[in-house]
């Protein structure tokens, strides 16, 4: 692929994930809409979440590694069996997963709590998404961004048309939006399998064979410390979600909704360049081509830097109007609105370290050096976090919670970053440098905001769109510079 066709698929992925974020998001604007933060919207949030949180670990972990290991892989041949071998594994893993589940729900009835019909209408769809990110994950290591892309939006869009049909068929909500996540994920997973039959590359019908191989063995030592890391980032989501039972009913549809608020621009940004980049950057780390390796991540993570503390900043001054604009129509009522305001005005100042640590993360994987991201993410879900929130829980109350995972995660963030740079074997910024320079934006922007919003006289979403248009203009020149553009088009 020529630098233009890397650019165009980065421009077109970027696209497509900001169109399926959207959908998504929506989906979560529907679900509070009509159960706002009620014990019904706690359930649903965590229904939906259980599969999506295994999905996120083993087959994000298990991609992610396949690609590391097939991008290093030199024959054809040896590829194509690789493939096939990694198919059948996945399989195994997802059998065992589901049979477990079971054992599970048949030991610990308690655990899957309000209703144990919908946790069943949803476990099919573990083995869809599953099964989905490798089909992914095959498509990218042979650049085909695209599709991969689009099943993900088919996904998306597919659960808003189906849960618009079932409301007129079942009278209970909960079922309707379990069964559509179910349908809509096997829509995703078949639609992958014939893009890969398509282009002749679904895995052939095999044996399981060479579980000793040079490349399967790699794949395990690889993956392993990327589901560990992978499970420590989304347990802390999920432990947000526990600590949430501490607080009033609905507190934990309501650290849901913020979640998804901060996490969609998130998303956006980091989606359409981590998915066309990695392959790349996975062989130039099989090449040592430091240069150039420094060069991307020094460009990427000063556009990190700059849109994510932007959006940060006036997410944290405007959270109640951004809930309110977005959220606030039928159940979900002004009480609703004050808890997710809160729960976003807080969670939000994590939002560029945690993007970063991300970004950061795809770097050491590359390199094949995933100790470091375990040992970080271990002590930042299952030490540092809790005895944040321990502490900060008697004097601050709900606000506890987003603040634990910012003080663990800054802290995550740099020990990611120093270490980076001993990798990379380039010297990273000046912890002072970074914290000056994320005080002169902040008070920068933060007068402005604060200004404008004192303008009491203007619609509070006209006063929106022109503080938010306003200051676009104004920081354009300080994230975009030609001279990055150029290091970046140079690697």
């Amino acid at each position: 692929m020529t630098k233009t066709n890397l650019f165009k698929s980065i421009g077109i992925v970027t696209i497509i994930t900001l169109i399926t974020k959207i959908a998504g998001f929506i989906r979560e604007v529907v679900i509070g809409v009509n159960l706002g933060t009620t014990k019904a919207a706690d359930f649903v949030t965590f229904a939906l979440t259980f599969p999506t949180f295994l999905y996120l670990i083993v087959g994000g972990a298990f991609t992610t590694a396949f690609i590391t290991v097939y991008q290093k892989i030199e024959t054809l041949e040896k590829k194509g069996d690789f493939v096939n071998n990694v198919n059948k594994i996945v399989n195994i893993i997802v059998f065992l997963l589901v049979i477990g589940l079971l054992i599970l729900l048949l030991i610990f009835p308690s655990i899957f709590r309000y209703d144990t019909i919908s946790f069943l209408l949803v476990l099919p769809a573990l083995f869809f998404y599953i099964k989905a990110s490798f089909f992914s994950g095959v498509l990218n290591a042979y650049k085909h961004f695209i599709e991969s892309a689009y099943a993900l939006l088919l996904n998306n869009l597919t659960f808003l048309l189906i849960i618009t049909i079932l409301d007129w068929m079942v009278e209970e909500q909960i079922y309707i939006y379990t069964l559509s996540f179910t349908i809509a994920s096997s829509l995703m997973y078949f639609y992958l399998r014939l893009k890969l039959k398509k282009l002749n590359l679904h895995p052939k019908k095999s044996r399981l064979n060479n579980l000793k191989g040079k490349s399967t063995k790699r794949l395990f030592s690889l993956s392993l410390p990327i589901i560990l890391g992978g499970a420590s980032t989304q347990l802390l989501a999920l432990f947000q979600r526990f600590y949430a039972v501490k607080l009033e009913e609905g507190y934990i549809a309501a650290v849901n909704y913020a979640s998804k608020l901060v996490l969609l621009p998130q998303g956006i940004i980091m989606t359409g360049v981590t998915t066309v980049i990695f392959p790349y950057l996975a062989q130039m780390a099989g090449k040592k081509e430091y240069e150039k390796i420094g060069n991307m991540y020094y460009t990427g993570e000063r556009m990190l830097f700059y849109i994510l503390i932007f959006i940060s900043i006036n997410v944290f001054i405007l959270s109640e109007d951004i809930v309110k604009l977005i959220f606030e129509y039928g159940s979900f009522d002004k009480h609703s609105t004050y808890k997710t305001s809160i729960m976003l005005k807080f969670m939000v100042t994590s939002m560029y370290f945690s993007a970063s640590s991300i970004f950061i993360t795809r770097y050491y994987y590359a390199f094949e050096q995933n100790k470091f991201p375990v040992i970080t993410g271990f002590i930042t879900v299952f030490i540092l976090n809790p005895i944040f929130f321990i502490l900060l829980f008697p004097f601050w109350g709900e606000i506890a919670l987003p603040l634990a995972t910012t003080f663990s995660v800054v802290i995550q963030h740099f020990l990611l970053r120093q270490k980076l740079g001993k990798i990379l074997k380039i010297p990273m910024l000046d912890i002072r440098v970074f914290l000056l320079r994320l005080l002169i934006l902040t008070l920068y922007l933060g007068t402005l905001l604060i200004f404008f919003k004192t303008i009491d006289h203007l619609n509070y979403i006209l006063r929106l769109t022109f503080m938010f248009v306003f200051q676009i203009i104004l920081l354009l020149p300080f994230i975009i510079k030609r001279k990055h553009f150029k290091k970046l088009k140079e690697s």
